[in-house]
Parts: structure tokens; C-alpha cells; sequence
């Protein structure tokens, strides 16, 4: 079945919290717009269940081949939402209004549950939302961190913003391509904006170039 319709059709109903790293992390979020990640379709939760709860007002994923938009929750927009195929959307980080400010506990999410490693994820020419999980991170003198340049695999990448809605009033934070990011932002979002389609990897510092050829 085309997975386009697939996620037409499971949108409707089901929607939820997917969660992708340890327990033993949590979410900070405040009232107002947010970018996180971690939202998939699970057969056995209702939409209304899991964000019916007076504290998530709206849900919005960014579609890139359009430049725009579309409604998750509370009234999807699947016209637009058929743009992007069912993996591609769900391991997108979307737009989430708090009515409230609240933490949001993060629990164990496996592979089968839909969630692809951080490589797997398909960038297009032009902005994506990328989620920021666990699996970006290197062990450095015991702390995890992580560099956009660390992780750029086969991407050119032009910019990179995360949104400080903790900040009053909210803001656009240019991220510098060099600049360590601790844990703090596994569970939320970015965006990135790359010149070419490209997936993105961690890249040794070994790695040399390869011997040029002779005259």
C-alpha cells in the first residue's frame, strides 16, 4: 500500500507521544510554540487521548516540498500531509503549542515503532525540522555532546536555528556549526537548512581524503 496513504488514512485517528531515548530524560516545555520530536502513530492511543489533555493546543509539521505547513492536530490538513510519505512525517520535529507550560517525560521508543537513527533521515534542498535524539551524540571526556560539523555526513549545510521559546519573548537562535551542544536538546527540534538533498552522519575526525591521482 502507498505510504502516502497510509498516513492519510492513520492521521485521522491516531497520533502520539513517541518517545526515542532513556527515561531518564525530560522535556521542558513551555506555553507557547515549541519545536519537538517524537510524534508517530500508535494503533491503541486516540488523538484526543493523548493531546485532549488542555495542555497541547495545535500541532503543525513543516512540509518541504511545499514550503509550508499543515495541521496535525486538531484538524488535519492531509492533503498536505500526503506530500511527505509515512516515515519521512513521522520522524520530522513538528510545532507544538503548550496552553500551558509543563514537562514531558521521555520514555523508551523503539526502531519498530518507526523511528530511524538520525543517518537514515532524508534532508531536502531548502529548511528541514530535525529532532535532536540521542543516537547524534559522542562520548567526550564523559560528556555527551554534539557539532552540526561532527554529524553533516554528505550535507552543505547553510544554517542552522533553534527556537528559544523560554526566552521572552520567544526567539530565533542562529546554532554555529562548530558549537558543542550538551543533552539538553535531545527531544527537541532544529531547523537546518542544507543546499543539497542529503542525509546526515557522524564523521571521524580520522577520516582523511583520499590520495590524489597522479598527473
Amino acid at each position: 500500500m502507498n505510504k502516502k496513504i497510509i498516513i492519510s488514512i492513520a492521521i485521522l485517528t491516531f497520533i502520539s507521544l513517541a518517545i526515542f531515548v532513556s527515561a531518564t530524560y525530560e522535556i521542558v516545555i513551555p506555553k507557547g510554540w515549541n519545536i519537538i520530536y517524537g510524534l508517530t502513530i500508535f494503533p491503541d492511543e486516540n488523538l484526543n487521548d493523548v493531546f485532549g489533555n488542555g495542555k497541547i493546543e495545535a500541532v503543525y509539521a513543516y512540509i518541504p516540498s511545499i514550503n509550508d505547513y499543515a495541521q496535525v492536530y486538531p484538524n488535519p490538513e492531509l492533503d498536505k500531509l500526503r506530500e511527505m510519505d509515512d516515515d519521512e512525517l513521522l520522524n520530522t520535529a513538528f510545532w507544538v503549542y503548550a496552553e500551558s507550560g509543563f514537562d514531558w517525560d521521555l520514555q523508551d521508543f523503539k526502531t519498530n515503532n518507526g523511528y530511524l537513527s538520525f543517518d537514515e533521515r532524508q534532508l531536502y534542498s531548502g529548511w528541514n525540522f530535525v529532532g535532536i535524539t540521542e543516537d547524534m551524540y559522542t562520548n567526550e571526556d564523559e560528556l555527551l555532546s554534539f557539532t552540526w560539523n561532527q554529524i553533516k555526513g554528505t550535507c552543505d549545510i547553510e544554517k542552522v536555528y533553534f527556537y528559544a521559546s523560554q526566552e521572552n519573548p520567544p526567539l530565533w537562535a542562529p546554532v554555529e556549526f562548530d558549537m558543542p551542544l550538551d543533552d539538553d536538546f535531545v527531544g527537541l527540534g532544529m531547523i537546518v537548512k542544507v543546499k543539497n538533498n542529503c542525509k546526515l552522519k557522524l564523521i571521524s575526525e580520522d577520516t582523511e581524503e583520499p590520495p590524489l591521482v597522479p598527473n
